[in-house]
């Protein structure tokens, strides 16, 4: 199952893991935890795609990492989820502007998809 913004949900458990041995619960990992298992509970049915309609991508970019979605129209005229992209910035990336962020973001969901 894919899980939108999974990079920005499990940051705070995957700090609370780095560097010290001593592994600490605290509410914000409890909550991200909490809001990670609601989501794969509930987590979105994917389409696959149609080459011969328009694509449609929205990207999210937050202070620590960068999303996006990729959908496309239904015959319905609904938007559906193809694909998502989430995932951590490095340290050097971290300091791209949020217009940076959502370029960036674009380009991963390009060469990935």
């Amino acid at each position: 199952r894919f899980v939108p913004d999974f990079a920005e949900k499990t940051r705070h458990i995957l700090n609370m893991m780095k560097g010290s041995p001593n592994f600490r619960w605290s509410e914000e990992g409890k909550r991200s935890f909490e809001e990670i298992k609601a989501s794969v509970a509930h987590a979105p049915v994917l389409v696959c795609p149609d080459f011969s309609k328009d694509f449609i991508m929205y990207s999210y970019a937050s202070e620590h990492t960068v999303s996006a979605i990729l959908m496309q129209k239904n015959s319905e005229d609904v938007e559906s989820p193809i694909a998502f992209m989430s995932s951590p910035l490095k340290p050097h990336e971290l300091k791209m502007t949020q217009l940076e962020k959502h370029a960036f973001a674009v380009v991963k969901v390009v060469k990935n998809f």
